[in-house]
This record gives structure tokens, sequence and C-alpha cells, in this order.
């Protein structure tokens, strides 16, 4: 979800959890949230090649990275 989620933080998190079996991105939803308003003025969403983007960042600190 973007601002929260950026390339740095998915590399934070790889690295903490290093070695994991398996990491997993997914699109964040936004239905169903205490504030929709914020997330329509923060962009929620990334693209598909964003999310392969943030998969190579992971890759190389965990066994399997998977984006769904």
């Amino acid at each position: 979800m973007k601002p929260i989620v950026t390339e740095e933080t998915v590399e934070t998190i790889t690295k903490t959890v290093r070695g994991a079996k398996r990491y997993v991105l997914q699109r964040f939803s936004n239905h169903k949230v205490l504030d929709p308003g914020y997330f329509r003025k923060a962009g929620s969403g990334y693209e598909e090649r964003d999310l392969l983007r943030l998969k190579s960042i992971a890759d190389p600190w965990v066994q399997e990275c998977t984006v769904r």
C-alpha cells in the first residue's frame, strides 16, 4: 500500500526474516477500512510491475517470494 510500504520497507522486513521459507506480497484491498478517504488521497495500490520490483528486492533474502 503506497506510501506506507516502500522498497526500503520490503528490504528491511525481508532482511529481518532472512532465510524465511516463504514471503508473500499481495495487493492491498481498500474495501472495509476505517478511513477510505485516506486511501483515495494516498494512492493505495501497486501495479503488477511495482509488485514484481518489490519481489526482486525480497528474493535475495528469503527462500521463496510470491506475488498474489
